[in-house]
This record gives structure tokens, C-alpha cells and sequence, in this order.
């Protein structure tokens, strides 16, 4: 391929506005609730240095912000909305995580964090990962990794900073 055909490729699978309205509703969603919720604002004002929990939605929703920002620019000014070659496997597959988050957080609340972590990241590793492998390999590969991430997380949160995982 030349570089050429290989350059009007990537600009043709580039992110268009569309990508930018997805980020900025996430961020909005981000700001809203920070705005909404007056204890965690309150936490911003408390003397000391720690700046309190409401810092990490404050710094998310602004890369929120700012991706989005610069997504939707980028779209309006190639002309691109991003969504023209979308295949219906790939909005299958983000309608799909997204439920199954939904689904895992509320299995979270009832069972705990381990298990559903587990099972979320497992399923999910397997499902992305390489579909030309055997599905033992990919198996194999979603179970160890999914085990080093929720041991991660735990060695992290619990052990660490001492904060206690539902």
C-alpha cells in the first residue's frame, strides 16, 4: 500500500463530530453530577492539601471535556461525521459492554466486587481479543489477565489506600 492510500485510509477511519458529541455527553453526564452533588463539592473548599474525592470528576470530566472539544472540531472541520463506515458488529458490541456494565454494577452492589470484576473482565477479554487465536488461547489469556487486574485493584485499593471495595 502506498503512503498515499495508506494516509487517505486512516483519514477515512478517523473519529468525525460524532466522536466528540459521545465524549462531550459523558462529560456532561460528569459535570452534572459533580454540580448536583453538594457534599462532594464541599470537599473542594476544606482546608488542607488533599484536594478530596471531588478531584478525580473534576479532572475526568475536563479530558472528557477537552477530547470531545477536539473531536467535534476536528469533525466539522474535515467534514466528517465518523459514523459513515461504522459496521453493525461494532455498535453491537458497544450497546453489549455498555449493558453488561450496567448489569455488572448493579451485580457489584448485590455480591460484592471480586466475582463480578472477575466475570466482567473475563468475558469481555475474551470477546475483544484476537478472534483468529482458538478460543482456549483466548480464554486462557482472559482468565489470567482478569485475575491480574482484580488482584491489582484489590492490592491497590484494599491494601494500600485502604479503601474498602463493596
Amino acid at each position: 500500500m502506498s503512503e498515499r492510500a495508506a494516509s487517505q485510509q486512516k483519514d477515512e477511519n478517523s473519529a468525525g463530530y460524532a466522536a466528540g458529541v459521545f465524549f462531550l455527553f459523558w462529560a456532561a453526564v460528569g459535570w452534572a453530577g459533580l454540580h448536583f452533588n453538594a457534599p462532594l463539592r464541599a470537599t473542594l473548599t476544606q482546608p488542607g492539601l488533599d484536594p478530596g474525592p471531588a478531584l478525580l470528576p473534576i479532572l475526568t470530566s475536563t479530558a472528557l471535556s477537552v477530547g470531545g472539544l477536539w473531536f467535534l472540531l476536528s469533525g466539522f472541520v474535515k467534514k466528517r461525521s465518523g459514523i459513515a463506515g461504522l459496521a453493525p458488529l461494532g455498535v453491537a458490541l458497544a450497546v453489549a459492554f455498555f449493558v453488561t456494565a450496567l448489569m455488572t454494577t448493579l451485580w457489584i452492589s448485590l455480591a460484592g466486587f471480586t466475582v463480578p470484576a472477575f466475570v466482567f473482565a473475563a468475558v469481555w477479554l475474551t470477546v475483544l481479543s484476537n478472534p483468529t487465536s482458538r478460543l482456549q488461547a483466548r480464554l486462557a489469556f482472559a482468565l489470567i489477565v482478569s485475575g491480574v487486574i482484580v488482584a491489582g485493584i484489590h492490592l491497590v485499593f484494599v491494601t494500600l489506600l485502604r479503601v474498602p471495595l463493596p
